[in-house]
């Protein structure tokens, strides 16, 4: 397994689509060159960290969604994240979209939303000391204030916000740290990527720059308040926030629900010549802030304690003794009574007497600035590509996903494989079996067609072939008389007396086991034409037979290859879901094409069948046209599918099938007769890979396929 994915491989169950181990490629710079193999590792990537976020929320609702530029936010209702198929960066982002989800779970947004509606809301929420030390009226706020002071508002507003941010991501993370034990590896991970930086850590321990009283290095070090090298005395009055905050007791944050803010927003304050509105409409009045919920009051409370420390620092070292009324951008005219002063002169200045080692305080600074933006949950996240997210809903809606299995002669071999077909997956572009020009009308259905053609033929034979087999339907009943023991017979009871004493009966009722028919059909280019006429006969005869018969279960798979050459399996048709509706619909617009992968689709139809070995007499049957041949590159190293190696493989995987119980019966599918291939080099490797049990069947009497198919199902065990 990746490194990269030590504790995710735990969870997802085809880890092979993160498996980037060779050589050839340097995984920080990772690129997948073609776009259906970016797809599948996309679609794979969202469903497993949607799996993460459902269990952690329990609410199915949420959904897990690719930044497309414009939304790379939780907004409560769904999760964010990045279209990035690197395995080195899957634990991060699973913990990130953990993190995510958590504020699903336990934020309010419809607190924050109300706050931040206007520049008025956001002035009626804060303290009346915050209002005032913006010189705005305590008891009403105007859109003449609001207007003369926007950016500042914004600046102050932002500053809040990092604040409140701060307090609730420590509050939500160590809720699922604490709660769900098995989540921490991703907790630590995202950790690890996003907010610890050697150059932050660096700037942390010895630049003096930092440790100088502005609100922003106020932020910065409560935002690195976890970091193992904070420093509690690093800036006058920050050991009083930091028990302001009081990381052991952050759970003293929780609330089931933030109260509705809405109805403290007074609109109906008479306009008068102070508070009027020069756009018309109404005023914004202020409120009891002692209701207001504790995350809130504590980030206001900690501004007010900066902008306090700030400020006064600031006019100490002013060499004029004035002071430009502006901290960092924030105008402040705080009130500050006698018993601060002597607080702050008694914090002292900050220490310079750092010791002198190199820092990059540009590096830092950067990593502070991305900390920030995945706090405020606006870090950026690489966006999906133009037009693929349809094609992952269509791989997802398939249920597809890439398995890797390894073989003793080719090694790690990758296989997509689709357990789902619906019309919008077969107009996917990544969907190999299909004819696009018949589902979207381009082309008309007619018995030229050989799809459409076989599928007509396969309904007759079917309907044939469920009569025939309307015996397992009926269970047997045998009555042995004149037994020994069992249940009297009444019918010869009255023989007794006359030398007759066996008046027993016994009663034997044989019914048939289930049996599963799972049927593997090549579905390379060269069995187009009259191959595949005969082919979709068989196909639709026993998705026809499965509806009408019980104990009968058909599966039926197509086999091939993706544009990239990648083996696909592709379960079509699956009785134990779908109905001959189904097959009706969609069976006439699939095609063949491509190469022909054969024993390397196996390990995984192995895993299909496997299911249903201890429920079902599973029967795997092969129908195919030629030996096996297809190349394909993966994992920066090409491999070339064929020959001996090639019937040595798919040798190996039939070998493994009847092992497990299951019983292979294989078809070769020519248009000759089986004599023109008495002694042809492929009759031996198709006779080597399958056995002796290998059928030759001329396409133009494929219905004898269905009479050894009959006979095989009216068989008792």
């Amino acid at each position: 397994m990746s490194k990269g994915i030590t504790h995710s491989s735990y969870w997802v169950d085809d880890t092979s689509v993160f498996d980037f181990d060779s050589e050839d490629i340097n995984k920080d710079e990772m690129e997948v060159s073609d776009s259906v193999e970016r797809i599948v590792k996309l679609a794979t990537i969202r469903r497993a960290i949607a799996n993460f976020v459902r269990i952690l929320t329990n609410d199915p609702s949420i959904q897990v969604k690719f930044s497309s530029g414009k939304d790379s936010f939780t907004d409560g209702k769904s999760v964010v994240i990045s279209a990035d198929h690197n395995a080195n960066n899957f634990d991060p982002m699973v913990g990130l979209a953990l993190h995510e989800g958590s504020h699903c779970l336990l934020s309010d947004f419809s607190f924050l939303r109300t706050i931040n509606a206007s520049e008025g809301n956001f002035f009626a929420a804060i303290h009346p000391k915050l209002r005032t030390a913006m010189k705005l009226k305590p008891n009403a706020i105007t859109y003449e204030d609001i207007n003369y002071n926007k950016t500042a508002i914004q600046t102050l507003r932002k500053q809040i916000q990092y604040l409140m941010n701060i307090i609730e991501d420590r509050r939500i993370d160590s809720y699922i740290y604490k709660a769900a034990p098995g989540y921490r590896p991703y907790y630590d991970a995202m950790y690890e990527k996003y907010f610890f930086s050697s150059d932050v850590e660096k700037n942390l321990q010895f630049n003096p720059e930092w440790r100088k009283p502005t609100v922003e290095n106020y932020v910065n070090w409560l935002l690195m308040i976890f970091s193992p090298h904070f420093d509690k005395k690093a800036l006058p009055g920050l050991e009083k926030m930091v028990k302001m905050i009081d990381l052991p007791n952050i759970r003293r944050f929780d609330e089931k629900k933030m109260p509705d803010i809405a109805h403290w927003i007074s609109t109906g304050v008479p306009v008068t010549t102070d508070n009027v509105n020069p756009m018309g409409g109404q005023m914004f009045n202020s409120y009891e802030y002692e209701q207001f919920p504790l995350l809130w009051r504590v980030a206001n409370e900690l501004m007010i304690e900066i902008l306090k420390r700030a400020k006064f620092h600031a006019e100490n070292q002013n060499q004029d003794g004035e002071s430009d009324n502006s901290t960092d951008g924030i105008p402040v005219e705080m009130e500050v009574d006698g018993k601060d002063i002597e607080e702050m002169e008694g914090e002292g200045t900050p220490n310079y007497d750092l010791p002198q080692k190199r820092f990059n305080e540009t590096k830092a600074q950067k990593a502070i600035s991305k900390m920030k933006d995945v706090q405020n949950q606006t870090s950026k996240k690489k966006k999906i590509k133009k037009n693929e997210e349809q094609q992952i809903q269509s791989m997802e809606s398939a249920n597809a996903e890439m398995t890797e299995n390894t073989d003793p002669i080719y090694g790690k071999i990758p296989c997509l494989v689709t357990r789902k077909l619906t019309k919008q997956i077969m107009l996917s572009e990544w969907f190999p079996f299909a004819n696009r020009w018949t589902i979207t009308g381009n082309q008309k259905m007619d018995r030229t067609n050989d799809s459409y053609n076989g599928f007509l033929a396969g309904i007759r034979m079917g309907q044939i072939l469920a009569h025939k087999l309307q015996i397992r339907n009926e269970p047997q009943v045998t009555h042995f008389t004149r037994q020994e023991h069992g249940k009297i017979d009444r019918r010869i009871l009255s023989q007794l007396g006359m030398d007759i004493e066996n008046v027993f009966k016994r009663t034997t009722v044989d019914s048939y086991n289930p049996a599963l028919l799972f049927l593997s059909v090549d579905a390379s280019g060269s069995m187009s034409g009259g191959k595949w006429r005969r082919v979709m006969t068989v196909m639709t005869a026993l998705a026809y037979a499965s509806e009408k018969i019980k104990n009968l279960d058909v599966v039926i798979s197509l086999r091939g290859n993706l544009g990239t050459g990648i083996p696909t399996v592709a379960i079509v048709y699956d009785s134990r879901k779908d109905n001959f509706v189904k097959a009706k619909a969609l069976f006439p617009h699939l095609a063949s094409m491509g190469a022909t992968p054969e024993g390397l689709c196996y390990p995984s139809t192995m895993e299909l069948m496997q299911e249903c070995v201890k429920t079902h007499t599973v029967y795997f049957i092969n129908f195919s046209d030629g030996e096996p041949g297809c190349g394909f590159k993966h994992n920066g190293k090409y491999f070339d599918y064929g020959g001996v190696n090639a019937h040595k493989q798919t040798r190996g995987m039939v070998r493994q099938m009847r092992e497990l119980g299951i019983r292979v019966m294989s078809y070769f599918i020519s248009e000759h007769s089986y004599n023109s291939y008495s002694n042809t080099y492929m009759q031996q490797a198709f006779r080597h890979m399958y056995g002796q049990e290998a059928e030759f069947v001329d396409v133009r009497n494929v219905v004898n396929v269905l009479k050894t198919l009959n006979k095989l199902l009216l068989v008792r065990e």
